[in-house]
């Protein structure tokens, strides 16, 4: 009862939590610009001592050039950010409910496709609803991957130097890469299969005309 009551007071509370999440994305966001700009002004303060001069005044430049426009920019950003987490919370659950709904369904299909004592109509048909349903699954993952890319992505566009989101992000390319390959790859088995029946499908009514002949 006491889980229930805290699942339900946090579905209420949800809505709340997610604006209080976009604040402190937005606000997290602005500080990194900030951070940035105040790192390229230590350099120039650096330059100053050593004596590069015009080393200094170029990076002070870079410093406090369009500061205003990328402040909103960062804060943007940071609601981007935000919007993307609270989407990429919905597909996930979105995505794991569906891929295990087609996985069940691909597996009765399977099932029905390799039962050589059912009719060979049905096992044709099944076996064609397995690969497509193959392929589904793949795109899914596919559609996944790609979105979580792209929230790492947005959140290195205001902090570069970020280390942990930078292996991150490479390991979000190789999830998506890999995704991508399996897509490929039940593609190119379902067109070779789908290749093979019409072949089979030829042979089948050649060999019903030579023994008409």
């Amino acid at each position: 009862i006491a889980l229930g009551t805290v699942i339900t007071l946090f579905k209420r509370f949800q809505p709340a939590i997610d604006l209080a999440s976009k604040a402190m994305s937005i606000l997290g966001s602005v500080v990194n610009e900030i951070v940035n700009r105040l790192g390229v002004l230590a350099t120039a303060a650096v330059k100053v001592f050593k004596g590069d001069f015009k080393g200094a005044a170029e990076d002070a430049k870079k410093a406090v050039d369009n500061f205003g426009t990328a402040i909103v920019d960062a804060a943007e950003n940071g609601a981007k950010i935000a919007d993307l987490e609270v989407r990429l919370r919905k597909l996930r659950r979105e995505v794991s409910l569906n891929v295990q709904e087609l996985e069940n369904q691909r597996d009765i299909a399977q099932l029905i496709a390799d039962d050589d004592t059912r009719n060979f109509a049905l096992r044709q048909e099944q076996a064609a609803k397995a690969r497509k349903l193959n392929e589904r699954i793949a795109k899914e993952n596919a559609k996944l991957a790609k979105d979580e890319l792209e929230a790492v992505q947005l959140k290195l566009k205001n902090d570069k130097q970020n280390i942990e989101l930078l292996d991150e992000e490479a390991e979000k390319i190789k999830t998506l890469k890999q995704a991508e390959l399996d897509l490929r790859i039940v593609q190119a088995e379902n067109a070779e299969t789908q290749r093979k029946i019409r072949n089979d499908a030829i042979e089948f009514q050649l060999d019903v005309l030579i023994d008409g002949f």
